[in-house]
C-alpha cells in the first residue's frame, strides 16, 4: 500500500502531460520540460516529494537502478557499432582529454566562483565538476536527426555521452569516499588501480554477459516478445552483477552488453524480432526519461532557487565556459582525425550539444546529508539539467528552425517551391 500514492501520483502526472503534449508540442516546448514543469507544480502546490515517499534515498535509487540502466542500454543497443568502431578514437578524444579538462576548468571556476573555502572546499567543487561532467546526449538526439547530422558526427555525440557518464560515476565515486573520509589517504598507484578494476572490470563483465546472452538466444530462438523480455532482464542482471555484487562500473557493463547485443542482432535487418525490439526499447528509453523528469520536478523546491540562486548560476556558467575552453583545445586534433568534422562545414553544434541529465540527477542526490555543502552541489546539479531543459534544447531547436529556413532559401531564393 505504501507504493500506491506515489505511483498513481506519476502515473497521473504523466497521464496529463501526454494530454497536454499536443498543446506545448505547437509552442516549441520540449515533452520533458513539460513534465518536469507538472512535476513542479504538484510537489509545490499538492504535496511535496517527501510526502510521497520519494525522499532522496529512494530517489537515487530509481535513478540509479531502475531508470539508469533502460536508458544507457537503449543508447548503446541502437548504436552503429561498425561505425562506432570508426570513430573510436573520435569518442576517446571527446571522452577522455576533453571531459578532464571540463573537469579541470569548472572546477576551478566554481571553487573561485563560490568564494567559501570553509564552506565548498577544493573537494565540493571537484564532486560538483565531476558531476557535471555526466552528458545525456538522448535529450537532443531528435534535434539532431531533423538537422540531417551525418551518421558519424551522431555517433560521437552520442559515444561522449556514453563514456562521460561511466568516467563521471567512477570519479565521483571515489572523491565521494575522499571527502566522507578527510583523513583518507591513498596514493597514486592505489587510485589508478582502483580507476582500472572500476573500467576495466565493468567492461569485462559486460563482455561476458553479453557473449552468454547471445548464445542463449541463439540456443533457445526465443519469440520477438521474449527476446524483449530476455534484453530488458540481461540489462538489469549486467548492472546489477557489476555494480552491487562486484563493486566495478555498472554503466560500463550495461553499455559493453548492450553493444555486443545490439551489434548481433542488427545483423540481419529484416528479421521480425530485430523490429520489435528496437521499438520496446525506444519505448523503454521514453518512459525512462519521462519519469526522470517527473521525479525532478517533484524534488525541486522554490527554496532551492531562493537560497542557492547564486551558486546554480555559477554551475551554468562554469558549465558553458569549460565546454568552449575544453573544445577549443581539443577541436584541431580531432578535426583532423576525424572524417566526420573535416566534410561538415558547420562542426560547431558540438559546443551545444551537451546537456545533463539521468546522472547528474543521480549523482547529486548521492550526495549524502552528512557533508555540510550537500544541499548546494544537489541545488547546482538540479540548476543544470533545468538549463539544459529548459533553456538549451528550446534554443537549440529555435537554432534549428532557423538554419532550415536559410537553407530553404538557399536552394529557393524565388520563394518558389
Amino acid at each position: 500500500m505504501e507504493l500506491v500514492v506515489p505511483i498513481s501520483s506519476l502515473a497521473g502526472l504523466l497521464l496529463l502531460g501526454l494530454v497536454l503534449k499536443p498543446l506545448f508540442s505547437r509552442l516549441k516546448f520540449p515533452f520533458e520540460a513539460l513534465l518536469l514543469l507538472l512535476g513542479f507544480a504538484f510537489s509545490s502546490l499538492i504535496v511535496n516529494a517527501d510526502q510521497l515517499g520519494l525522499h532522496s534515498g529512494i530517489l537515487r535509487d530509481l535513478v540509479f537502478y531502475v531508470l539508469l540502466p533502460i536508458l544507457i542500454f537503449s543508447a548503446a543497443y541502437s548504436m552503429d557499432v561498425p561505425r562506432f568502431g570508426r570513430n573510436l578514437f573520435g569518442i576517446i578524444l571527446l571522452a577522455l582529454p576533453l571531459a578532464l579538462i571540463s573537469l579541470a576548468f569548472s572546477t576551478v571556476l566554481i571553487y573561485y566562483g563560490m568564494g567559501h573555502p570553509a564552506g565548498f572546499p577544493w573537494i565540493a567543487a571537484l564532486l560538483t565538476g565531476t558531476m557535471l561532467i555526466a552528458t545525456h546526449s538522448q535529450a537532443f538526439q531528435q534535434v539532431f536527426r531533423h538537422l540531417n547530422l551525418p551518421p558519424d558526427l551522431r555517433t560521437l555525440i552520442r559515444g561522449e555521452g556514453l563514456l562521460n557518464n561511466a568516467l563521471a560515476i567512477v570519479l565521483f565515486t571515489l572523491l565521494l569516499a575522499f571527502a566522507l573520509e578527510p583523513d583518507l589517504t591513498l596514493g597514486p598507484g592505489e587510485i589508478a588501480l582502483y580507476i582500472v578494476w572500476e573500467v576495466l572490470g565493468g567492461a569485462v563483465i559486460g563482455v561476458v554477459i553479453g557473449f552468454l546472452s547471445l548464445v542463449f538466444l541463439r540456443v533457445r530462438q526465443p519469440s520477438p516478445h521474449e527476446v524483449a523480455l530476455f534484453t530488458l532482464v540481461t540489462a538489469y542482471m549486467a548492472y546489477l552483477v557489476a555494480d552491487y555484487v562486484l563493486n566495478v562500473s555498472g554503466v560500463l557493463s550495461v553499455l559493453a552488453t548492450a553493444l555486443i547485443m545490439g551489434r548481433t542482432m542488427h545483423q540481419d535487418l529484416d528479421a521480425p524480432q530485430d523490429h520489435f525490439v528496437d521499438e520496446f526499447w525506444r519505448l523503454m528509453a521514453t518512459f525512462a526519461e519521462s519519469m526522470l523528469f517527473l521525479m525532478l520536478g517533484l524534488s525541486i523546491s522554490i527554496d532551492m532557487f531562493s537560497d542557492r540562486y547564486l551558486a546554480i548560476l555559477i554551475g551554468i556558467g562554469a558549465v558553458i565556459l569549460a565546454r568552449i575552453a575544453g573544445l577549443t583545445l581539443v577541436m584541431p586534433l580531432l578535426t583532423r582525425t576525424n572524417k566526420a568534422l573535416k566534410e561538415l562545414p558547420d562542426h560547431n553544434i558540438l559546443y551545444v550539444s551537451s546537456a545533463r541529465g539521468a546522472v547528474t540527477v543521480g549523482l547529486a542526490l548521492s550526495v549524502p546529508i552528512a557533508l555540510d555543502y550537500w544541499w548546494t552541489i544537489e541545488s547546482i546539479g538540479f540548476g543544470v539539467v533545468l538549463f539544459s531543459v529548459l533553456i538549451q534544447a528550446p534554443l537549440l531547436e529555435l537554432w534549428r528552425q532557423k538554419k532550415l529556413k536559410n537553407d530553404k532559401k538557399v536552394l529557393d531564393p524565388d520563394g518558389l517551391d
